[in-house]
């Protein structure tokens, strides 16, 4: 019930098609260690938000745990980031869901959330305050602040690359120490940023650059299911077609 209100409410799938998928998302919550709404969530915004297919949306979903595990990040929070991001999703996913994926395994490697990053890139495409800001930045720390990356990155949608190009150009930690509050104020703003915010970006700068591996084609997600990444209610499903299928091939040919 609360898979297919989920469907039905949120993202305008139809009754019939969101009784279907109800099962699935079910199992898909269970496996990727998340909750039945939350999985609701992300299947719903992956199909119709980012126009994927129930299957694409349930392979995005089950791939994204396992590039967010190769890259040392906790996938049910990447999952959850955006679950929670219906808005951003709409406004910044590809025609295959891959850039938000990557953007929030980024983020999270950063220490900052999905919700974060499409803030960032939102008002970066403020052209006349994100000039006006990076120009004062710009004056007070004694160096250019290009914003124009970050722009053409925000605008493509490519928060995965927007993240690498704020990290440059915010400057090495080495630089950040030497920077009063004021200019780190004026920094952190220029590159769509609060301080807290910029700083963790520093801090995880070495570590961050890279995801591991592509998207597609991750190997291992068996290990994700099995018996206890299956839903009691598939299990119950499957145990009573089974049954059925006994009395049938027993019964059958006596009566």
């Amino acid at each position: 019930l609360t898979a297919t209100i989920q469907l039905t409410d949120n993202f305008g799938v139809g009754l019939s098609e969101a009784l279907k998928l109800s099962s699935s998302v079910i199992d898909t919550g269970v496996a990727l260690g998340i909750s039945t709404s939350e999985a609701g969530d992300l299947i719903g915004s992956f199909k119709a938000l980012a126009g994927l297919s129930a299957d694409q949306a349930t392979t995005l979903a089950k791939n994204v745990t396992l590039l967010a595990k190769a890259s040392d990040v906790a996938p049910q929070q990447v999952l959850k980031d955006i679950a929670g991001s219906s808005e951003a999703v709409a406004g910044f996913t590809d025609k295959s869901g891959e850039n938000i994926a990557r953007a929030a395994i980024q983020a999270r490697k950063l220490g900052i959330s999905f919700s974060d990053v499409a803030s960032a890139a939102q008002s970066l495409l403020d052209y006349q305050q994100s000039y006006q800001n990076s120009l004062e930045a710009s004056v007070l720390v004694g160096r250019e602040i290009n914003v124009e990356r970050m722009m053409e990155l925000s605008l493509a949608g490519d928060l995965e690359g927007l993240q690498k190009e704020q990290i440059k150009q915010l400057g090495t930690q080495a630089e950040w120490g030497k920077l009063n509050v004021l200019q780190r104020e004026a920094l952190a703003q220029a590159v769509g940023l609060s301080v807290d915010q910029a700083a963790k970006f520093i801090n995880k700068e070495k570590e961050a650059i890279t995801l591991a591996g592509q998207l597609a084609g991750q190997p291992g997600f068996d290990e994700l299911v099995g018996e206890k990444g299956i839903s009691t209610l598939t299990r119950l499903t499957g145990g009573l077609k089974s049954l059925g299928a006994s009395l049938t091939n027993s019964l059958g040919p006596i009566l």
